[in-house]
């Protein structure tokens, strides 16, 4: 069997112990060559893909291409163990459409704040921090206060945050949906209020040198690294990096303002598929408690109720104690087929903005636009 998925260390080093015994060859591929392998060929039409990991933002262009098999007959004849229980009821939304489950979750965030507690415990920052801004310093629970602690924390050898700035559909625009939904606005609204603002607040990141200039450059995963190298006091990213950082040093909380945002990674079986009955044999192993526990242990995140309450996970992170309160408010993008279009427009808009090129109004107007005179974000029956 012929997996693809995306280059990521915690992905890699879990399937290598989870495909022990199993006939299958991994590939791992930049993020951009897998989104175009999946959503642009056949490989999954034609048995060159058995198996993929990938983003629950492409599954309805999947679903809709009937590019990806029902796991329906399957699940109800051999689940995994606890299915479908044994997962919160939000890892289990975005890959279903009625009766039909086009996939198993297998890595997950969502996003949280990711703090260095070692800065926002240490009696001389919270002192000055005080004096400064004249109320305590504490993990931020607004908009505002992230903006304030980000410049206290700015200095030399150390940015207040970090952003994933590449142009690339994904953590730039998650950036943006956190804004726009926090305060209040959506996308049938994108040039309103909301998202103006809210994109005023990430070129605002930038423009007062509160990030590094390189992450205009970096994907999620990149921005991941930078703050687990110490590069940065606190962001806002998906809970996973926190795993990358010692855990008496990286703490976790809920995103400022209580919007997260829920996109995980589902292992799907492509409609070629050459022997799904073993393809599904190993989909059911690697959703066994003691598999989704790998994915954990190994850098990733397990999706498992049971792993987020395993001590030996919760060691590893903070973000596993507060995961279960999270998902219980989170929001995703809307399962439309042409999401991989909207969110290119958005981060063409995104990028400009970033980058001086317009100003936050003008580029969501011309988004806006585009998307509506598209159809788009047309609901679909």
């Amino acid at each position: 069997m012929r997996l693809l998925g995306r280059t990521f260390d915690g992905f890699e080093k879990a399937t290598a112990r989870q495909a022990a015994g199993f006939p299958l060859t991994a590939s791992w591929v930049d993020l951009p060559d897998l989104e175009h392998t999946v959503l642009h060929t056949d490989a999954l039409l034609d048995g060159t893909v058995d198996l993929a990991l990938v983003v629950s933002d492409w599954l309805p262009a999947l679903i809709s291409r009937g590019a990806v098999r029902d796991l329906a007959p399957y699940l109800a004849a051999s689940p995994p163990p606890d299915w479908p229980d044994g997962w919160s009821p939000s890892m289990r939304l975005l890959q279903t459409r009625g009766s039909r489950v086009y996939g198993l979750p297998y890595h997950d965030g969502p996003m949280m704040l990711l703090y260095r507690s070692d800065l926002f415990t240490d009696d001389e920052e919270r002192a000055g921090f005080f004096e400064r801004f004249r109320y305590p310093l504490a993990p931020p629970t607004t908009w505002d206060q992230f903006l304030d602690a980000a410049r206290w924390f700015t200095r030399p050898g150390l940015y207040g945050t970090v952003l994933a700035g590449l142009p690339d559909g994904h953590n730039d625009v998650y950036d943006f949906l956190l804004q726009l939904w926090s305060r209040g606005g959506d996308l049938s609204s994108l040039a309103g209020p909301a998202g103006v603002s809210g994109l005023a607040f990430l070129r605002q990141l930038h423009a007062e040198g509160l990030v590094d200039p390189a992450s205009l450059e970096w994907d999620s995963v990149a921005s991941g690294e930078a703050f687990a190298a110490g590069g940065a006091a606190l962001m806002v990213n998906w809970s996973g990096f926190a795993a990358m950082s010692t855990p008496d040093v990286v703490a976790c909380s809920p995103v400022p303002d209580g919007v997260s945002l829920n996109i995980y990674w589902v292992l799907v079986m492509g409609a070629g598929c050459s022997d799904p009955e073993r393809a599904y044999e190993y989909l059911r192993h690697v959703a066994t408690p003691e598999m989704d526990l790998i994915t954990s242990l190994e850098g990733a995140n397990g999706v498992r109720l049971s792993t987020w309450r395993d001590p030996r996970v919760r060691a590893l992170s903070s973000a596993y104690e507060v995961m279960e309160d999270v998902h219980r408010g989170v929001l995703s993008p809307p399962p439309v087929t042409a999401w991989p279009s909207v969110s290119e427009v958005l981060s063409a808009a995104i990028a400009d903005v970033i980058r001086g090129r317009a100003e936050p109004r003008d580029a969501l107007e011309r988004a806006a636009a585009h998307i509506e005179q598209a159809g788009w974000l047309t609901p679909e029956i």
